[in-house]
């Protein structure tokens, strides 16, 4: 939940790339970002806690969390005018070539 969600000052499709930062985070490290002991003490890390980056992922990864865990939503990657593209630019995704399209028969 992104913070602008937690204080309910309404939100932006912004928040959406937060939640995308937090399913990164957990597939990259099979934690979550911030977890409390309880629903109170996690929306309070969401809100103030500095986020534990474990040495283990890349500095692209590194880059690509730390840019959508930004807790103002205007500063957070993805919340331009090309918002898909800005993503997509990332250093993390270098080696992606978005114009390959895959086609898969089952």
């Amino acid at each position: 939940m992104a913070p602008e969600v937690v204080n309910r000052r309404g939100h932006t499709h912004s928040a959406d790339w937060w939640s995308y930062g937090v399913l990164m985070f957990e597939m990259l490290t099979g934690t979550l970002p911030f977890q409390g002991k309880d629903r109170k003490e996690t929306m309070t890390m969401i809100l103030k806690a500095k986020l534990g980056m474990p040495q283990f992922l890349s500095s692209e990864a590194q880059s690509l969390l730390r840019n959508l865990f930004k807790r103002n939503p205007s500063n957070r990657l993805g919340a331009g005018p090309d918002s898909v593209e800005e993503i997509k630019r990332h250093q993390f995704f270098s080696t992606i070539d978005w114009n390959v399209r895959v086609y898969l028969k089952f």
